[in-house]
């Protein structure tokens, strides 16, 4: 083989090895953003964005302020009930009754015959209500506060999972984008390897075996880089729908996968970890809405009392054809207590009773089972995180290795104690390292944020609002 030729292939082959050397720890570089997004966004400003827009969210939001209008409904039960009503009447045939002569009803001498009641009654009354103990009332306060209380735990959790999908799509996006940057350089290196060889071969300097080995190397090579691609696009359009955006809006995500530095956690600290979990404290607010259901039930068993009071005003029109023009007004007025006692309802109060109880039962034995799944759940997010961070240590030294590999595999190839079969296996390999150890680091951002979604929630501030 013609010095020239192993020249051409010693400079490629050079470059290539550089491009990737790039991309080792804290020297990978930022992938381009596409020229033609409007926005580009971190990982902080998506997660941002989650607690606004996304859809889930807005509609846990919306439950929230459900639970604050039934709190206020429940409230407005202890409050005085102020009412106003009135009626007319008429009656259209009407009895006559004849009042005897020399009576209190009929002093004068001679018997008068007139209407026995008055056909036309106009009425008008005001009522006034005000409970003084209601079991159900106030155990129905107390249950609406609970339910506000669950409603926002619940608002937690789907705004946790809103961010932990929002975590995976961006993570997935920048492994997308530095796989894309591996596998770019190594068919640009393969294109390149292949014009050398077929223009040694085309010259008689190369032989047939080593086109086909670079001829299948380049077809190789090009099926990841679309893949890779493809990925890329699926993954920044799903984020996208996540953020309540059209996919094909012009936003763009920015950042390494190699942002940070992976840590170490201490796995014996689960147990302290699941209490601040937001899934174990909608569990828990679920178990006292459903105790606080069972005394509203319990209700049902005390009397109630209350104050009513009303005014009433009558006005009374006689029929002018019996001569009797006179018109008359009279009005009353009352307050008292009511006391109130349910003594038989169909044993439907005894049922409802039993339901409360045993959808009690039914939660308080959710809350020991989330939290037994959260334990093991918490554990195991946990050891995902320090395995991954011994991958990541393991494929970084591999990915050195390899490297090590492609450089002396360009100096036997270029001393002519190697071949160029040596130089294609060792640079597939690298390529392979390079990828491991982006996937590695994918795993461990993927496993922290999962540890964080089963803790913290990635946020606990607006239970305390």
């Amino acid at each position: 083989m013609s010095n020239t030729y192993k020249t051409k292939l010693w400079h490629s082959s050079f470059l290539f090895s550089f491009a990737l050397l790039l991309s080792i720890g804290v020297c990978a570089q930022e992938h381009p953003e596409n020229s033609t997004d409007s926005v580009t966004l971190t990982l902080a400003q998506v997660l941002d964005m989650v607690n606004e827009i996304n859809w889930d969210v807005q509609t846990a939001r919306q439950q929230v302020d459900l639970a604050k209008s039934q709190l206020k409904s429940a409230v407005s039960n202890v409050y005085p009930q102020l009412g106003i009503n009135g009626n007319y009447t008429r009656e259209l045939a009407i009895p006559n009754v004849t009042l005897a002569p020399n009576t209190p009803l009929n002093p004068t001498p001679d018997p008068v015959t007139e209407k026995a009641y008055n056909e036309q009654i106009f009425t008008g009354m005001a009522n006034l209500q005000q409970v003084v103990f209601d079991n159900r009332v106030f155990s129905g306060i107390k249950y609406e506060k609970i339910g506000l209380v669950n409603a926002k735990a619940n608002f937690e959790q789907v705004r946790a999972q809103a961010k932990l999908q929002a975590s995976r799509l961006f993570f997935q996006i920048l492994l997308d984008k530095r796989l894309v940057d591996v596998y770019q350089a190594n068919v640009s290196y393969s294109e390149e390897n292949y014009k050398d060889i077929k223009e040694g071969y085309e010259n008689g300097t190369a032989s047939q075996y080593d086109l086909l080995r670079a001829e299948v190397q380049l077809a190789n090579s090009k099926p990841a880089l679309i893949e890779a691609k493809n990925n890329l696009v699926l993954a920044q359009n799903s984020l996208r729908v996540l953020l309540a955006k059209d996919p094909q809006a012009k936003i763009g995500f920015t950042g390494s996968i190699y942002d940070d530095e992976p840590n170490r956690v201490d796995v014996s600290l689960a147990r302290n970890l699941m209490l601040s979990s937001v899934t174990y404290q909608e569990a828990l607010w679920n178990a006292k809405q459903a105790e606080q259901n069972v005394k509203v039930s319990l209700g049902d068993l005390w009397p109630s009392l209350n104050i009513d009071g009303a005014y009433i005003h009558k006005f009374d029109k006689l029929d002018q054809e019996s001569g009797n023009v006179a018109a008359g007004a009279r009005y009353n007025f009352y307050i008292g207590l009511r006391l109130s006692y349910s003594l038989f309802s169909g044993f439907g109060r005894r049922e409802s009773i039993r339901q409360s109880k045993l959808a009690l039962d039914i939660a308080n034995i959710r809350v020991l089972q989330q939290e037994q799944n959260l334990n093991e759940q918490i554990t195991q997010a946990q050891l995902n995180v320090n395995q991954a961070v011994d991958q990541i240590e393991a494929q970084r030294t591999s990915l050195t290795a390899a490297n090590k590999a492609v450089e002396i595999s360009f100096t036997r190839y270029r001393e002519g104690a190697g071949t160029l079969l040596e130089i294609l296996d060792t640079q597939a390999a690298y390529v392979t390292a390079e990828s491991n150890y982006a996937k590695a680091y994918y795993q461990y951002l993927l496993s922290e944020a999962r540890l964080q979604f089963l803790t913290t929630g990635f946020s606990d501030a607006y239970l305390s609002e």
